[in-house]
């Protein structure tokens, strides 16, 4: 492709913004208590850095459910504040879904709606995707009869070819074709300005009608061509690596639109009766209320975390839109809703361990680490950053952070998502295919062996305890995180007391919500050192931090936080090598080998076998979220993940209500 770009370097500029601002959003929410609820998830793209305020569809300012009143829930009682709205009755045989924010329509999937990706969760139930996310993270044939066959041309081009199911059919009896997807196809990249190739200009979504977070992998697509009732091939630029993550939620040809601007407008205000793909049909939006009904023709999920194959056994689904994480919570307890997601609090960890409610564990495809400053005068020495990973014990920072979670009576049994060894990988979860532990010296701390590392590199221990350089002085490291965060605290703890017994003299350095990275790793000023490795802006304002990054299930997602030019990257850390081989990973069109690349290129963050400049993150442990659910209510519980794919409803066809039939207990 003569004077064209790499298609696939283009997504980076765009994804290093996204990781930066949902960091943001994931640090500002506290956790730990009820005054400030946390999200818990860094999975949440392209939010405010706010967590005091959101900005509705509407451009309205509004205040954030996610943050609790303190005062208001320690005068009234959790049970009182889930009351401050009324909700009708639901019927015995439908399944009643607490949530805290109420999306203004259907038709914007962008998780605009304070760290949630409430509007993705309640289509996933109404409108399948060619693919969707099993509990380990890893993508699953959905509307597929299987996956998808990708062919890498000499020319740099991509063909995949794809085969839908034979027994698709949307709720009002049609049948689903080739032809909806290619329609979902035409109506997500209506009005977009196109390359001389075909493909949209760029992920920027110039021109474009439909509204979407995103165009990252859409914005290579050359050509679109339906081969049969069920075949259709889609062909691209350059190779994409997430490209199972590509046409989700497809639209109905025959009943949802003949434009962009009328499938918005049906899906955001639904009153039109789009029919459905999935396992529940939309029925009535009244006030704080939706209500979804069974879908009696569904075709059934393939799903391999599915018992139940048919339609849902749960009659549908009432959703009580409340005000806040403590009044999702409470309506739980009472027995007012079934289920709630929740981030991992204290409040939820005390209530789990009550007996009253029970919980699944659901992976958020996200991890805390340590992170190094590598401009700071001892992080720079490779031998001191060495000694950092020898001194951590990840598997006691995990135990004082999730011990009341790994231990509570109240988490459905063989469903904990958290390891108790941690994370020893940057681009991997424990859960996912393929993960390798690439930190093992992490695992426990080895106060001697670190000691043996910082006298190699010229340090002598003091009498107070503490190491000193000749040249670098005391080896003295800020160490900072987000106060309110009562899990990442406990984790910081342990930390800080691990290194301080191997001989540094750890100052913790915390601020409420997000101010500690704004003010430290992602300030513009540490960003430009970074950047330039020190020669620009202020190298001096961090120099360890604890935070959550995203991965998954595209591993590849996490380079973005790596590469020289990526402003997501505050580590300071910038390597040609690491930069030619992230770019060459994400062409490899073969999972295995795409795989191996990526895991060679962990090697890079988490050790120093690639270069002397790696070994600058720690990862310790994922962070999870939590769908509470009434043990006295539900016989069985699906399987539960966190992000954009998953929620409470992707899995919905596995609820069983008490007595209602069900064969398996949760």
């Amino acid at each position: 492709m003569p004077g064209r770009p790499r298609p696939v370097l283009r997504v980076w500029a765009v994804l290093a913004s996204m990781m930066l601002g949902l960091l943001l959003v994931a640090a500002c929410s506290g956790g730990g208590n009820d005054a400030a609820e946390d999200t818990s998830s860094s999975t949440r793209l392209l939010e405010s850095p706010s967590a005091d305020v959101l900005q509705r569809e509407d451009g309205e300012v509004e205040d954030d459910p996610l943050t609790d009143d303190a005062e208001q829930v320690e005068a009234t009682g959790e049970a009182e504040v889930a009351q401050q709205r009324s909700f009708p009755a639901a019927p015995a045989d439908v399944l009643v879904w607490a949530h805290y924010v109420q999306p203004a329509g259907l038709a914007n999937a962008a998780p605009i709606d304070g760290g949630l990706f409430t509007v993705s969760w309640i289509r996933e139930a109404l409108f399948e995707s060619l693919y969707s996310i099993d509990s380990g993270l890893n993508y699953v044939p959905e509307l597929l009869a299987s996956d998808a066959r990708v062919t890498a041309n000499s020319n740099g081009t991509v063909d995949v070819e794809y085969t839908l199911r034979s027994d698709l059919r949307w709720s009002d009896g049609e049948s689903l074709t080739a032809e909806d997807v290619a329609y979902t196809h035409q109506i997500l990249l209506e009005g977009c300005l196109t390359e001389a190739d075909g493909s949209i200009i760029d992920a920027s979504s110039e021109g474009c009608v439909f509204p979407l977070a995103d165009r990252n992998g859409y914005d290579l697509v050359t050509g679109f061509e339906v081969t049969g009732d069920r075949t259709f091939e889609v062909s691209f630029a350059g190779f994409y690596p997430d490209w199972r993550g590509l046409y989700r939620h497809i639209l109905p040809r025959h009943a949802a639109g003949e434009t962009a601007a009328d499938v918005a407008d049906a899906l955001g205000n639904l009153d039109g009766g789009v029919p459905s793909s999935g396992p529940l049909v939309f029925d009535a939006w009244e006030d704080s209320t939706m209500r979804l009904s069974g879908n009696d023709d569904y075709h059934g999920s393939t799903h391999p975390d599915v018992s139940n194959n048919g339609p849902t056994t749960v009659a549908g689904v009432q959703i009580n839109f409340v005000p806040s994480v403590a009044a999702a919570r409470a309506a739980v307890a009472d027995g007012s809703a079934d289920v709630m997601v929740s981030p991992v609090v204290s409040g939820t960890l005390d209530l789990l361990d009550s007996g009253d409610v029970a919980a699944v564990v659901g992976p958020a495809l996200e991890y805390d680490h340590l992170g190094m400053n590598r401009l700071n005068r001892h992080l720079a020495d490779p031998l001191v950053r060495s000694a950092v990973a020898q001194a951590v014990g990840r598997r006691d920072a995990v135990s004082a952070g999730y011990s009341q979670l790994l231990g509570s009576p109240g988490i459905r049994a063989g469903d904990s998502t958290i390891e108790a060894d941690g994370v020893g990988n940057a681009y991997w979860l424990p859960g996912q295919s393929g993960y390798e532990d690439h930190q093992p010296e992490a695992l426990e701390s080895n106060v001697d062996e670190a000691a043996r590392l910082l006298a190699e590199a010229g340090y002598e221990l003091g009498s107070d305890g503490v190491f000193t350089h000749p040249d670098r002085g005391s080896l003295t490291l800020r160490f900072s995180t987000n106060a309110g965060d009562g899990v990442r605290v406990a984790v910081q703890d342990v930390l800080a007391d691990q290194l301080s017994a191997a001989g540094f003299k750890i100052v913790v350095d915390n601020s409420d919500g997000g101010s500690f990275l704004t003010d430290g790793p992602f300030n513009e000023l540490a960003v430009a050192a970074s950047l330039s490795e020190g020669t620009r802006g202020n190298p001096d304002l961090w120099d360890l931090t604890l935070f959550a990054w995203a991965g998954g299930p595209w591993p590849g997602l996490q380079s973005g936080s790596f590469r020289s030019d990526s402003e997501a990257n505050p580590y300071g850390f910038e390597s040609p090598e690491f930069d030619a081989e992230a770019a060459r990973c994400d062409t490899i069109s073969d999972d295995d080998d795409r795989s191996a690349c990526y895991q060679a290129l962990d090697l890079f963050v988490t050790t120093t076998e690639s270069t002397e400049d790696g070994l600058f993150v720690v990862p310790l442990v994922e962070r999870p979220s939590l769908l509470l659910f009434s043990p006295s209510r539900l016989e069985r519980v699906p399987a539960f993940t966190d992000g954009d794919d998953g929620g409470p409803l992707a899995l919905v066809v596995d609820y069983v209500l008490s007595g209602s039939g069900g064969d398996d207990e949760s």
